[in-house]
């Protein structure tokens, strides 16, 4: 998926693409947690398709409606000349 845009995908790959990456991850998550009993396969299987709902309606939205392309998901701040730290300056208050 690099250097694709959100609206370059649609919302039945995006669906597919997080059921294909859940699925990698079920079985080494937390040295098989999720994939331990019938209770906590059932309980992936849930997680893994509301995840799946969720990124296919989002996806959707955005290729039609969200012009905005995200470049980071987090980005620090302050910690270099990249994103400096703001300084506001803030009005005197005589509080009591």
């Amino acid at each position: 998926m690099k250097n694709k845009l959100w609206r370059d995908i649609t919302p039945l790959e995006a669906r597919e693409r997080i059921a294909r990456i859940a699925g990698g991850l079920i079985a080494s998550y937390r040295e098989g947690l999720l994939d331990a009993t019938e209770e906590t396969r059932f309980m992936a299987r849930i997680l893994s398709e509301s995840l799946q709902d969720f990124a296919e309606i989002l996806v959707g939205w955005m290729r039609h409606q969200y012009q905005f392309d995200p470049v980071e998901v987090e980005l620090p701040f302050g910690e270099d000349d990249r994103s400096p730290a703001w300084t506001i300056a803030l009005p005197a208050t005589n509080r009591p």
